[in-house]
């Protein structure tokens, strides 16, 4: 996953990141990070998760 350049005018700011299906690997404990799912919306054949992520660890490639 590409993260986009930092943005210092969102530092310590809450954001909304929206990542599609195909681009999420699932991997046990000491992974790139920790994601705690919240909600599960049942649409149909597709499901939307929500939920907060607790911890995401440094190195991951940048655009």
């Amino acid at each position: 996953m590409l993260l986009p350049t930092p943005r210092r005018q969102l530092a310590g700011r809450k954001v909304v990141l929206g990542v599609r299906p195909e681009h999420v690997t699932l991997m046990p404990a000491g992974g790139l990070g920790t994601f705690e799912v919240e909600t599960v919306e049942a649409l149909g054949a597709d499901h939307l998760v929500h939920g907060t992520l607790l911890v995401l660890k440094r190195g991951l490639p940048r655009r």
